[in-house]
This record gives structure tokens, sequence and C-alpha cells, in this order.
């Protein structure tokens, strides 16, 4: 049976029609997310049941909270946390303490604060729609929102937790250890301790092999994968309150440790310490833009380049940018033309200089008149 195709010509053209349309709409839509003035509306929460976080699943999502959920939840709080870990090997050891405390108000705007006891740190501000942030012991000047990671800075100051479970390949099990009260609200108190590895997801079909420069991986990132391949958890305890309305965890203390080639005559050791506590939920903290500075005034690199390369002052070999003047563009002593040249007129050759000592001649180029 042969097809007629003036048959088939009018659903072909209705299914193209439909088609493009239907990639129109889902276009538009996009536009109307990306530019809208509004902010994104945050998706529904998922429940969490508190009295069942004994399942690796509730326990997973309960200890790897993100900042932004435990802000959805909870509202206005603060978070404290500590952070202690060390390294030793071979009766080496390297330590370090960590602070993380954050803010959070009900409307979204929170302020972080981060430092060690190796003098280092930094905070940040998100209050007003505006971003403030500055190092340890300087000052706040205003980021700009297009190029500051804002989510960033929430998620370091709540990831003491969540980074000790992923540290552990997510081996953190939980037991019910009856009710309990935390930061004035209900909870229930769980038990800490070494489970098994949470099996971690495969890789998604088709991704091609990683291809490293020179056909392997530097030094630097080597050691990394061998971190990642070679560490295995072999202790932890701890307890966590959780709020028996939310889910979410309102206090933690942890302890652990793992080991670093464990096969190995000299393994490396890690020994990490956790300790966080939430407080004030439900308090505004009441945060305000605080006193900044501008950033110092740089020219831009593609509307004044020569401005962003020389800083407004010319260099030997560069051009300087105009109305600076540049070290050849002085004008030399005996190249300066004479004030008739300019106008067409052949200048007079100016008389040549005395020498030290004598006088200059009255005219080097007439002949001396007769004695009379």
């Amino acid at each position: 049976m042969k097809l007629d195709f003036r048959l088939v010509a009018p659903a072909l053209a209705a299914l193209a029609v439909a088609g493009c349309s239907g990639h129109k709409e889902a276009d538009a839509e996009a536009k109307r997310r990306l530019f809208s003035p509004e902010e994104p509306k945050e998706p529904p929460l998922v429940p969490l049941d508190a009295a069942e976080l004994e399942a690796p699943a509730n326990a997973a999502r309960a200890v790897r909270m993100s900042g932004r959920e435990l802000a959805q939840r909870l509202g206005a709080f603060k978070l404290s946390s500590q952070v202690s870990f060390s390294w030793t090997r071979g009766g080496v050891t390297v330590a370090e303490t960590e602070e993380r405390t954050i803010e959070q108000a009900r409307g979204g705007d929170f302020h972080a604060r981060l430092e060690n006891d190796k003098g280092r740190g930094l905070e940040f501000l998100w209050t007003g729609g505006g971003a403030y942030l500055k190092p340890r012991f300087g000052t706040f000047r205003k980021r700009r929102t297009d190029r500051t990671p804002i989510e960033h800075f929430r998620e370091e100051a709540t990831a003491a937790l969540r980074s000790a479970d992923e540290l552990f390949d997510g081996a953190l099990k939980l037991r019910n250890a009856g009710p309990a009260e935390a930061a004035g609200r209900r909870a229930i108190r769980y038990e800490i301790s070494l489970g098994e590895p949470r099996p971690k997801p495969p890789a998604p079909p088709g991704v091609p092999p990683i291809q490293y420069p020179q056909g392997q991986p530097d030094d630097s990132l080597k050691r990394r994968l061998e971190f990642e391949a070679q560490r295995k958890p072999r202790s932890a305890s701890g307890e966590l309150l959780a709020d028996a309305e939310t889910g979410a965890v309102l206090a933690a203390t942890f302890h652990g440790t793992l080991a670093v080639a464990p096969g190995a005559s000299v393994p490396a050791v890690l020994t990490l310490d956790v300790k966080s506590a939430v407080s004030a939920v439900g308090k505004d903290p009441k945060l305000a833009a605080p006193r900044w500075e501008p950033d110092p005034e740089t020219p831009h690199a593609v509307k004044d380049p020569l401005k962003f390369w020389t800083g407004g002052v010319a260099k030997p070999g560069l051009p300087g940018p105009p109305g600076v003047p540049g070290p050849d563009d002085a004008p030399d002593e005996d190249e300066s033309p004479a004030p008739a040249a300019a106008h067409g007129v052949k200048a007079e050759k100016a008389p040549p200089k005395a020498e030290k000592g004598k006088a200059a001649p009255d005219d080097a180029d007439e002949p001396e008149a007769d004695p009379p």
C-alpha cells in the first residue's frame, strides 16, 4: 500500500506546530523565572519524623541537612559549632580548631563567622539585599551580589556535623535513646556509633573517563585521590538531639578516628571532634548593615586598559594614559622648534654657544668689516 503524502502532511504539520509551541512556552517560563525581580519560592518541605532517625535514609537527611533547609524548618536561630582535628603520623602531629557561628533571621538574612586558632577567619553578613564581607581583623566591604556566593557562606557555617558524616562515608549509626530537651524545645536523643558505610551512587551511564594532563594527575591531586580511596573509619561515638517537631538537629557531639593507608607500616590517623548547639530559636537577631568602606577605585581593565596597567602613571617603555606625560614625551632642549617654523617661515640658525670663559661672537656668518 502506497502512503499518500498529501494525507500525512497536515498531521505532521500539526505535530510540528505543537512541538514548537511547547518549546516556546517552556522557554518563556524559564525566562520569566530568570528575570523575575521576586525571589524564587522555596520548595515545600518533606516531613521528617524525628522518632524514625534509626533508618539510614532518615539519619542521612537529618545529619546532612543543609543550612537553607535548617532555616526553613526552624526559622530564626543561632548555631554555634566547634570542629577540632589532628593528623598524626610517625610521631608528627598537625592540629587545628575552628569556630563556626551563624545567626539566621526568619526572612532569610544571616550573619556568619568562621575563625580558627591560627588567627585566620572571615565574617559575612547578608541583610537587606546587601552582602558584606570582612577578614577577621579587617573592615567590612560591600560585595557585588552577582559575584558573591551567598549560599556558600551559610553552608560553610552549618557544615560541621555534615562534613563529619561525609568524611566517614555516611557510617554514622543512630540509636534512639529516649526523649530529651534542647534549646527549650522537645527533642529525641540518639546515640552515635560506627556502622556500615553508606553505598555510593553508581556513576551515570555514558560518562567518559577522566582525562588528566600528561596522562596522570599532579602530585597534589594524586594525594587527594589516594585519601579518598584509602581512608577507612576506625571509631565513632557521640550523641545527637533531634527536634521532635521538625527533625532538625538541635545539638550534637561527635568523636571519631579514621586511618589512611591502614595496611602501611606507618598509617596516618585523623582524630575529629565536633560540638554544635542551636539556641535562640524563634528570636529575631535584628541584623543590620554594618559600617563598611568602599572598595578602592581600580581602573576598568577593558574600558581603560592603560590606567588599569599603569595605575594612572606612565612607566618606562609604556605610553601613559591621556593627559599623563610619558618619559619620552618631554621635549629635548636642542630639538625645540622655533616659533617661526610653525608658520612655514624658514627659521634662522641659532648662534653657536660660547665656550666657558670666552664671549660668543656677535655674528659668526658675516665677514668682519674693513677698518676705516
